[in-house]
């Protein structure tokens, strides 16, 4: 399986569901089909419906019938196609391209977009009608970085998942390979996750641990502080001390203020008046957030 932040969250929906394990889990990421192609794939095809159509097809909302449909990026869904969309959920039926049938629907539907759909309902590129219709329930899944505590467990969920893939046994990743794993941004959050530890396995042999000198992550520099290591300044040195220690225990914490004060023994506002005097939040290329708790 292609996992996502989003995705897994809807998975989990869906297994926690009455006999979900037993029931089609159908996942369409609305922006990788052709607009051509989108009443095809939604509704499904009949043999002979167009050229190439050798054979029918049913869609993903029979595929679905019984359980879960998940649709990803819903907001680049075209609005050629939105109308008849809203009219199959609304009626729980629809027919395939080519055909006379009437095919009877019955499944939940979570969508998820990186958008917001209130402001593509604003800019008109989103129907009003199907936006109520879908709402329900919002949840908002904050970035990979906001929740680090997700990042150990999805990454060894990938490890688990890779190895049986490719037949492999990677044992697991060094504390160093799980430290940058942690400290890192993801700007590319779940799926690039994934991503480098199918890469980092790949590049592992089998009874051996991932080890740090494969990964191509790099958390950026915090501070080029000598810029002249020759001064005899103590202001000069003093500064580039304080800096140094105060970054050290940011990481240490993962960014965490009240912690980090008690690390160097100061007060909270004392803390915050030297962030804000030596302007760490504004110069310096932070691999976490700050944060007061």
């Amino acid at each position: 399986a292609s996992w996502r932040g989003k995705e897994v969250i809807a998975g989990l929906i869906h297994v926690c569901s009455d006999d979900g394990l037993m029931r089609p889990f159908v996942a369409v990421n609305c922006a990788s089909i052709p607009e051509t192609l989108m009443e095809s794939e939604f509704f499904g095809f009949e043999k002979g419906a167009f050229t190439g159509a050798v054979t029918a097809r049913m869609g993903r909302f029979e595929e679905a019938s019984g359980g879960t449909l998940f649709l990803d990026e819903i907001a680049d869904m075209p609005l050629s196609i939105q109308p008849k969309f809203l009219r199959a959920i609304q009626e729980s039926e629809g027919k395939r391209l080519g055909g006379q049938k009437t095919h009877r629907y019955q499944f939940r539907i979570i969508s998820a977009s990186s958008r917001d759909l209130r402001e593509e309902v604003k800019k008109g590129n989103f129907r009003e009608d199907l936006f109520f219709r879908l709402f329900s329930v919002d949840i908002t899944i904050p970035p990979l970085y906001k929740r680090r505590e997700d990042i150990v467990p999805l990454a060894l969920m990938f490890l688990e998942e890779i190895n049986a893939r490719f037949n492999k046994h990677v044992r697991g990743f060094s504390s160093d390979v799980m430290d940058l794993f942690e400290n890192y941004e993801w700007p590319g959050n779940v799926r690039q996750l994934q991503h480098d530890v199918e890469r980092l396995v790949a590049l592992t042999g089998d009874g051996e641990t991932i080890l740090v000198d494969h990964c191509s992550l790099r958390v950026p520099t915090l501070l080029s502080l000598d810029s002249d290591p020759d001064s005899l300044s103590l202001p000069h040195h003093r500064r580039n001390t304080e800096i140094r220690l105060i970054l050290k225990a940011l990481q240490k914490t993962k960014g965490n203020k009240i912690q980090a004060a008690a690390l160097l023994d100061i007060t909270r506002q004392s803390l915050h008046n030297k962030i804000k005097l030596y302007q760490i939040e504004k110069t310096l290329s932070l691999s976490f957030p700050l944060t007061e708790e």
